[in-house]
């Protein structure tokens, strides 16, 4: 369970970089300077399990953002749906009011569905 929970919170995290439709050597700086923190061989390895990912939405009117990873070293090649939190600036600060006083982001929600 350990290994699953440290899996998905790498894609978490990648998912808050600019995530073209496969990694190139601008990922890695990015994965690995500020935004994600890997180290060089958690890099490689996410690289080599996650090359292509099929899709990066992000809405910016709400701040709203999902990428979704295909992995390729499963026969079934699973795909993950990493969401992005609460980042700092006024589209995620108004998200988060509304969150705090109405209980749900409404606007990211319907970025989401649509």
């Amino acid at each position: 369970m350990s290994k699953e929970l440290f899996e998905n919170s790498t894609l978490s995290q990648a998912a808050y970089a600019f995530m073209p439709s496969s990694i190139t050597g601008e990922q890695r700086s990015t994965l690995v300077s500020n935004v994600g923190n890997f180290t060089d061989e958690q890099f490689d390895d996410f690289a080599a399990r996650y090359p292509l990912v099929i899709t990066q939405v992000t809405d910016p009117v709400t701040g709203f953002s999902a990428t979704v990873f295909k992995d390729t070293t499963s026969s079934t090649g699973n795909l993950t749906i990493a969401f992005r939190g609460t980042e700092v600036g006024p589209l995620d600060i108004g998200s988060d009011f509304v969150l705090a006083t109405d209980g749900a982001a409404f606007d990211q929600i319907i970025s989401m569905y649509n």
